[in-house]
């Protein structure tokens, strides 16, 4: 009757040092496994004899694998680290020069709708209204806001119908 060997081990991330739960242990052709606890530790048993291969495997991390001889006795690995797989996990867009370049006809909108965090800014524009208010000492009535093309601007008084935007 052969005598089982006892294999032992804590398996941790490489970069973090923390234990990883749900390791996948496995020895030879993958009919006997175990999978890690909430420590990392893992404890596997074999009735066979001579050498065999040790797999770890976790999604999103580089598989770990190495040769081992079982004669009986126990063996205790330690600990080991598992390496996070960054191709993996990857999801790349690509964007063709092609697509970066505009037409001539181009005109970026820059600064409409824009929030920010000036507090003198943000006091007036609630008390006093758009309309009382100057920021740059233009009139609101001196620019034109345009939404796609389209100008929203009152026809009445040329100031741009902000109750419109919500």
């Amino acid at each position: 009757m052969s005598q089982a060997t006892l294999i032992r081990g804590v398996v941790y991330d490489s970069g973090t040092k923390k234990p990883l739960n749900g390791v996948s242990v496995a020895l030879g052709d993958l009919d006997t496994g175990v999978i890690t606890d909430q420590f990392g530790g893992f404890e596997l048993r074999s009735q066979k004899l001579g050498s065999t291969t040790l797999s770890l495997r976790l999604p999103e991390y580089q598989k770990l694998s190495f040769e081992l001889l079982l004669d009986g006795s126990g063996i205790d690995l330690g600990e080991l680290y598992m390496e996070y797989d960054l191709e993996a996990k990857v999801d790349l867009v690509l964007i063709k020069q092609a697509e970066l370049e505009l037409d001539e006809n181009f005109v970026p909108n820059t600064g409409t709708l824009s929030a920010g965090t000036d507090i003198l800014i943000n006091r007036a524009a609630f008390d006093l209204n758009q309309a009382f208010f100057r920021i740059r000492g233009y009139d609101s009535g001196d620019g034109n806001v345009h939404i796609n093309g389209i100008s929203i601007n009152r026809m009445l008084n040329g100031r741009p119908q902000w109750s419109n935007w919500g």
